[in-house]
């Protein structure tokens, strides 16, 4: 099921207002996980835009809970799928250029 931009917010809200420890804003919080996501959770140091992966994790881990992905788990792992099947881009590449 397709979580919707408004309860993507809904959800960042609630899983920064449960957090204890040291909280970032919204902002940083929603530019943070699309980098998360954008790096498959693995990053050096582990933290993205200033944000814990803890926190990111938290987000992620109620998301498959409740059976669902945002709009940008949909945009990343269509970029990861492209990127990993190089041959099938290629092959959509060639077949637009015999269209002309």
């Amino acid at each position: 099921m397709l979580c919707g931009e408004s309860d993507s917010l809904l959800l960042s809200n609630k899983i920064l207002s449960d957090f204890t420890g040291r909280r970032p804003g919204l902002t940083r919080f929603r530019r943070a996980l699309y980098e998360y996501k954008l790096h498959g959770g693995h990053y050096e140091g582990g933290r993205f835009s200033g944000v814990g992966k803890e926190l990111l994790e938290r987000y992620r881990l109620h998301l498959e809970q409740l059976g669902m992905v945002d709009l940008d788990d949909l945009e990343v792992e269509t970029f990861r799928l492209l990127e990993r099947h190089d041959s099938g881009r290629n092959g959509q590449d060639a077949g637009k250029g015999r269209r002309r």
